[in-house]
């Protein structure tokens, strides 16, 4: 696995990386490693500026929830106070975390690209935030995994206990020869 994206590759030599070795696993713990790497991996798919979309929320909360242990009702907090990158950066420094990351993989599957993201963390009960609630619509956390369900997946599903992603989306003639 590559530690971090290389800010020089382009999306034609990840385009051109990924149909000759078929999977390529990238590690984040930044959110600017978060965004540079989503925006990167968007390129593959057919609809870039919505995919954008789903991997930076799959990818944040993989670091947010995964990585660095914050819950939802702490999340919605520091949103809320807007505090949230200063603690995120508080916390990615602490000792215990220093070594920590969270990881994505895409595979090229026949017309399909397969993203996998997953963190160290205990994981959590996605389910009640696969969709919209009117409870949370107000609320500035809780709508990351609806958002990135419509935004240019055919599918997204958790896997175990919830610490581990995959969103499968149809690439048809993107990376065919």
């Amino acid at each position: 696995m590559q530690p971090l994206v290389d800010p020089e590759i382009s999306p034609e030599v990840l385009r051109t990386r990924l149909k000759a070795e078929g999977l390529l696993a990238f590690a984040f713990r930044r959110p600017a490693e978060i965004s540079r790497l989503a925006f990167l991996l968007a390129s593959l798919c057919p609809q870039p500026q919505t995919a954008v979309v789903g991997l930076l929320e799959l990818m944040a909360n993989a670091v947010e929830h995964g990585v660095l242990g914050i819950g939802y009702h702490t999340k919605l907090h520091l949103r809320r106070s807007l505090s949230l990158e200063d603690e995120i950066e508080r916390l990615l420094g602490l000792p215990e975390n220093l070594e920590r990351q969270a990881e994505v993989v895409v595979e090229l599957k026949g017309d399909r690209l397969w993203f996998t993201v997953s963190d160290p963390g205990e994981g959590f009960d996605w389910k009640p935030f696969e969709s919209f609630s009117p409870e949370r619509a107000a609320e500035p956390s809780g709508r990351g995994i609806a958002l990135a369900r419509c935004m240019g997946f055919d599918r997204i599903e958790y896997q175990g206990v919830g610490n581990r992603v995959q969103a499968v989306i149809s690439a048809p003639g993107q990376l065919q020869e």
